[in-house]
C-alpha cells in the first residue's frame, strides 16, 4: 500500500467515481497505524446493493498496489463486525458527504440492539465449557 495518505485518496476517488461505489472505508491495522509489511488491507465496501467482492478486488487492487485485500460488504457485515469499522475505521470514499456518518449511527444502533443476544451467547458458551471442565 502507498505511505502518501494523499495520493492514495485522490487515486481511489479517481478510480471510484464511474462505479456504484458509495462507500469505502479503511479499517484493521492500517488504519490504526499498526500495520507492518506482511499486513492485508482491510477495507468495507458500501454499495447499492450486495456488492460482488470479487469484482470489487479486481477493482481495488490496482489502486492499493496490492492484492492482499481483505473486503467486507457493509450491507451484510455482522453488526460486531460493523462496530468495529465504524469506530475504527477512515472513510476513504464517499460518493454524498455523509455517508460514513449515517453508516456510524446505523452500525452503532445495531451494535446496541445486538447486545442482549451476544451476551446470552457468551453465557451458553461459557456454561457449555463449564460442563466439560474446560
Amino acid at each position: 500500500m502507498t505511505s502518501d495518505p494523499g495520493q492514495l485518496e485522490s487515486s481511489i476517488r479517481h478510480g471510484l467515481e464511474e462505479t456504484d461505489a458509495e462507500l469505502l472505508v479503511l479499517f484493521g491495522s492500517h488504519a490504526k497505524g499498526r500495520a507492518s509489511r506482511r499486513s492485508d488491507v482491510d477495507l468495507a465496501l458500501m454499495g447499492p446493493d450486495s456488492v460482488d467482492l470479487d469484482r470489487w478486488r479486481g477493482v481495488l487492487a490496482p489502486l492499493f498496489g496490492t492484492g492482499r485485500l481483505d473486503l467486507v460488504d457493509l450491507r451484510h457485515a455482522p453488526p460486531l463486525l460493523a462496530y468495529e469499522v465504524a469506530r475504527t475505521g477512515r472513510p476513504l470514499f464517499e460518493r454524498r458527504p455523509g455517508t460514513f456518518r449515517t453508516f456510524q449511527s446505523l452500525a452503532a444502533r445495531r451494535y446496541a440492539d445486538t447486545t442482549k443476544l451476544r451476551t446470552a451467547q457468551r453465557r451458553a458458551i461459557q456454561v457449555f465449557l463449564a460442563q466439560r471442565g474446560l
